[in-house]
């Protein structure tokens, strides 16, 4: 039975060290036959100038943001409508886009 890495990434690569936006132009040069990617940044803070600079190299309309959620499970407190609605339009365009790259946070 294959290894389910090598069926999803076929050609496993390490990069690191890429200043500024080249780590932007190096994922949209990597990923630019693929059809749906998602992206897990460090932080929100990362994200989102990986999701600004991805913008310039693939364009607006295949570049999703799908920002984390603002409160904890076990808080009282609703995440913001702004921050529902974004997350609602990533997972639609996710679902219903031909291509796609999701970039979101580990945080």
């Amino acid at each position: 039975m294959p290894d389910v890495e090598q069926q999803i990434i076929p050609h496993p690569q390490r990069v690191i060290g890429l200043p500024g936006s080249s780590a932007a132009w190096y994922l949209a040069t990597a990923l630019a036959s693929s059809h749906k990617v998602l992206i897990v940044a460090p932080n929100r803070k990362v994200a989102e100038e990986l999701h600004d600079d991805m913008q310039f190299f693939v364009g607006p309309s295949e570049v999703i943001l799908l920002p984390p959620w603002e409160t904890l499970p076990v808080e009282p407190v609703s995440p913001s409508v702004e921050n529902s609605a974004a997350r609602i339009r990533a997972l639609n365009t996710l679902s219903s886009a031909p291509r796609a790259t999701v970039i979101t946070s580990a945080d």
